[in-house]
């Protein structure tokens, strides 16, 4: 590990963020071309990232490098697109899902190679900018799946239940997608509506906040970062979770909507 990196990493263990002047300008590119982009496809409600690009990690090309992907995920609202039927299916919003083909094709394969041109990027290099289809019956959907997930596990665990729900049941955490560096504010109103419906669960709402939200986001944001650490990955990781809040409530202070929290009464 060269000094520049040992340093960069040392700054992660403050900073959730890092972004160089290199990576600045892509995402400069990025928001002024998803900006224009949603004028013509309405149905696309934002994007959010969480990669090499945000961490002060990305490689710059050189003649023997070539500079690092972009991950990267792309929101479309299914009620705008047409493609609600699908939602309560229990289908997820990913490759299984014949609505996310056509969107991925209509929208998601144009986007990233207008991407592409813009900030000179191969289409190898924006094949990490994934469509993931949205809107609040997903939402809806998702959250009781994880709900369910959770309380088969709690019966497993203590003796209710003598089976344990498989790796194959936990549902897939799209939802924590939202919760990577926003491009934009375009997607507040669905963060919100994801931390008011956890809220109104109480105990139940962290604890699918703490297995979905906090530990996927972490997973990963850290991806690579921890790599050649040894016996000091734990701590830097340790480190890098209290910069991610933990329970609904710090997470309606964090990313600032608790001000658009519906009061419900007792």
């Amino acid at each position: 590990m060269t000094e520049a990196q040992n340093d960069n990493l040392t700054k992660l263990e403050k900073y959730r963020f890092r972004i160089p002047e290199h990576s600045q300008d892509v995402l400069h590119k990025f928001r002024k071309e998803m900006t224009a982009f949603i004028q013509s496809h309405p149905e696309v409600v934002g994007a959010t990232i969480y990669g090499s690009q945000i961490k002060g990690t990305a490689r710059v090309e050189t003649d023997s490098t070539r500079k690092s992907d972009t991950d990267a995920f792309l929101f479309v609202e299914e009620s705008v697109a047409g493609l609600q039927e699908e939602v309560n299916s229990g289908v997820s919003a990913t490759t299984d899902s014949e609505n996310w083909k056509v969107i991925n094709q209509s929208v998601g394969k144009p986007f990233r190679e207008l991407f592409a041109q813009t900030a000179g990027y191969t289409d190898s290099e924006v094949k990490d900018v994934r469509v993931r289809l949205l809107s609040k019956s997903r939402i809806d959907v998702d959250i009781g799946s994880m709900s369910s997930y959770l309380t088969k596990l709690a019966q497993f665990e203590s003796g209710q239940s003598e089976v344990r729900p498989t790796l194959d049941e936990r549902p897939i955490p799209d939802l924590a997608r939202l919760f990577h560096l926003q491009l934009g504010q375009q997607l507040d109103s669905y963060r919100s509506y994801v931390l008011s419906e956890l809220n109104k669960l109480g105990s139940v709402g962290d604890q699918i906040w703490e297995e979905f939200f906090f530990k996927d986001t972490l997973a990963q944001e850290n991806a690579k970062l921890v790599k050649g650490f040894g016996d000091d990955a734990v701590e830097f990781q340790r480190k890098r979770s209290l910069l991610f809040p933990h329970t609904v409530e710090d997470a309606l202070k964090f990313f600032k909507l608790e001000e658009t929290l519906p009061k419900y009464s007792a």
